[in-house]
């Protein structure tokens, strides 16, 4: 009797264990993280107009974990067209974060999202410059050249 008590505390204990081990909410599947992915920045998109800081600081905590955390396990599985859909939803959250400072954004490699960004692009795309022009004016409604010049303008104002 106290056997099987012994290895009943025991089992339970390895559980726990396991549960505790698991140190993030990844999908277990490269169709589960895109399609995850693809509803966290629709809803993103969708929710709200503005957010609070508070409220960004939570959600970039999220986009943090799926870009850091969640694709590389799945990044060698992907098919070009996947990889595509992934990074190109990413940008489309860039755009919806950073709304007009969206290129100043991308381009200043503070960020280390950033710089994931835009090592992803290069990677994904023959063409990243066209992909990333498309999905800018998609979001913005804006020429993408018209967009870095002036930022390149502000800057040259603030130095």
């Amino acid at each position: 009797m106290l056997n099987k008590l012994y290895s009943f505390f025991c089992l339970i204990l390895i559980v726990f264990i396991a549960i505790a081990c698991k140190k993030n909410n990844c999908p277990d599947t490269k169709t589960t993280l895109i399609n995850q992915f693809n509803q966290f920045v629709n809803t993103t998109l969708r929710t709200k107009q503005y957010y609070s800081i508070k409220e960004w600081e939570i959600k970039d905590k999220e986009f943090t974990e799926y870009l850091q955390v969640c694709f590389p396990p799945h990044d060698t599985l992907m098919y070009l067209d996947e990889r595509q859909k992934f990074w190109s939803d990413a940008l489309r959250y860039y755009f919806k974060r950073y709304d007009e400072r969206v290129t100043f954004e991308l381009l200043n490699n503070k960020n280390p999202n950033s710089k994931i960004l835009q090592n992803q692009i290069k990677s994904t795309w023959a063409n990243p410059d066209v992909a990333f022009q498309q999905i800018f004016q998609e979001m913005t409604g804006l020429k993408f050249d018209d967009a870095v010049n002036a930022v390149r303008d502000s800057t040259m104002q603030n130095q």
